[in-house]
């Protein structure tokens, strides 16, 4: 997959984040899949856990002002021909357009049969 794809397929999911679009978000996953933090791993089995995951986290996002989003890849690595690790820098930004919070993203990305990529795996943590 060249990487034009794999900026397209974040740029997208970054929009559908910024939006809300908690289907649109959960179409971008590969299921089941897994999602790694300090807390623990939560093994996410449905579409539907996807879309109250990402619900809940865009909800704490809005009380602290965030309104969107833009992802940029720093980094990619092909492990096998359709599965790469892609490295994404995630700043938030308020109503008015400023930068308040960033976060790094670590994703495995399966490129399916019908040659979508979706992660498949996630860990995200916070810069700074």
């Amino acid at each position: 997959m060249p990487r034009s794809s794999l900026e397209s397929f974040v740029e997208a999911y970054g929009k559908a984040i910024s939006s809300g679009d908690s289907e649109r978000v959960a179409d971008s996953w590969e299921i089941p899949a897994l999602v790694l933090s300090d807390q623990g791993t939560t093994a996410v089995n449905t579409k539907e856990e996807v879309m109250g995951f990402f619900e809940k986290a865009a909800a704490s996002y809005q009380s602290q002002g965030l309104t969107s989003t833009i992802g940029e890849i720093i980094g990619k690595e092909y492990l096998t021909k359709n599965i790469v690790a892609v490295d994404v820098h995630w700043p938030a930004f308020d109503d008015q357009g400023n930068a308040k919070a960033v976060e790094m993203s670590h994703y495995l990305i399966r490129i399916g049969n019908d040659g979508k990529p979706r992660i498949q795996l996630a860990l995200t943590r916070s810069v700074g």
